[in-house]
């Protein structure tokens, strides 16, 4: 008289209960909900605390792993002589990367600036002497070679103006050449000069960028003979920091649990609607039960009717007998006669045999007749004969 059900597609659980005492049946209903929701309570409460049982033997354990990895970090550190420090941030055997990209920037910087000296003193030497006094000025701009260079147009424009005054052999004709020759000489030791520097500024940036091609060089060699030499306390240090993350999750995991322990759980199993006594009886039905009864025992009454006449195959009737002999009855005539003499002749049985013996002189007439067949069978109250 009980029957639990899940609604389809959903977490809800209905009790029924049938009892012929309203008041028991709703009892009984709302204390297996109950029993359902302490009993669903005290599961999970031993399941929790058997969770944190397993989890503290593990904790166990790994304390036991991180010890051994903190002792194998220590050994290390000793044995290579990494400060604390080192230890701490990581940075023991490879160098960091800003470094690294600093040290690049500056030997690309000094590459390119010794690339585009290089290829400027290169087209300088090029060019002829007279080209070169143009150029060189744009290139390496000197404020003592722009004032030789005016001073000179200057002294030629003077020159060619006493020239045509005075002819090639006055005296202020010869000073002024002598002059123009002079400024023309220190403009020339000044070209020379500053080509020189310019080769000396080459020879620098030179310097310079194998001296940075050979820091960086140093540094990366530097760094893969520390990666090779404490790979090892790496390898351990990371060993360590990975031991050190599980505990401290196993840790937060006995917390969480212990917390989650204490918390009320009444949310775990929630009765929505409890049972209250019916208003009317759900079993027996009695107008639907006399309903059915009578309903099958009808349709159970008429098919064993029919069943027992389909079984039956007995002669009854005279339709049975025509049916069964495919012959024509002459008449029927009762058994048991006794002397016709004695009953008269207005007796029953006298006129069953004057309904025979017309029958058979109408027969005789019409067709002819080869055979008698005498049936005996029951037939009403009496017993009778079918010729």
């Amino acid at each position: 008289h009980l029957d639990v059900r899940q609604f389809r597609n959903t977490s809800l659980i209905e009790i029924k209960v049938l009892s012929e005492d309203k008041d028991e049946a709703s009892e009984i209903a709302n204390k297996i909900a109950d029993v359902y929701r302490e009993t669903r309570l005290s599961n999970r409460k031993e399941a929790s605390a058997k969770g944190i049982l397993v989890l503290q033997d593990e904790l166990t354990l790994q304390e036991e792993k991180v010890k051994k990895a903190q002792a194998a970090v220590d050994d290390l550190r000793e044995k290579f002589n990494i400060s604390e420090i080192q230890a701490d941030s990581g940075q023991v055997s490879t160098l960091e990367p800003e470094t690294v990209r600093r040290l690049e920037n500056a030997r690309i910087e000094a590459l390119g600036a010794y690339t585009q000296m290089h290829s400027t003193l290169l087209k300088l030497t090029k060019l002829g002497k007279e080209e070169l006094r143009v150029a060189l000025p744009t290139v390496s701009p000197d404020v003592n070679l722009n004032e030789l260079f005016s001073r000179y147009d200057l002294t030629e424009q003077e020159l060619t103006t006493l020239r045509k005054d005075l002819g090639e052999e006055n005296p202020q004709v010869i000073r002024t050449r002598q002059l123009l020759d002079k400024i023309n000489s220190q403009i020339e030791k000044k070209v020379t000069g500053i080509m020189e520097g310019l080769k000396i500024k080459e020879a620098g940036f030179k310097e310079d960028l194998d001296m940075r091609t050979a820091e960086l060089e140093s540094a990366k060699t530097m760094d893969v003979e520390n990666a090779k030499k404490y790979s090892g306390f790496a390898m351990a240090k990371r060993d360590l920091d990975f031991q050190k993350q599980i505990r401290q999750t196993i840790n937060m995991r006995i917390i969480q649990e212990k917390v989650d322990t204490k918390l009320p759980k009444s949310s775990i199993v929630e009765v929505v609607d409890r049972a209250e006594p019916a208003l009317k009886f759900e079993r027996p039905r009695v107008a639907l039960n006399i309903a059915l009864g009578v309903i099958v025992g009808l349709a159970v009454g008429v098919g064993l009717a029919f069943f027992i006449e389909y079984l039956d195959t007995s002669v009854k009737t005279i339709d049975d007998v025509e049916r069964a002999l495919q012959a024509p009855v002459l008449g029927v005539i009762p058994q048991n006669v006794g002397f016709l003499m004695d009953e008269g002749p207005d007796s029953p049985h006298a006129e069953a045999y004057r309904v025979l013996r017309t029958n058979l002189m109408f027969s005789r007439k019409n067709e002819g007749i080869n055979t008698i067949t005498v049936v005996s069978g029951g037939a009403g109250e009496g017993k009778s004969t079918t010729v």
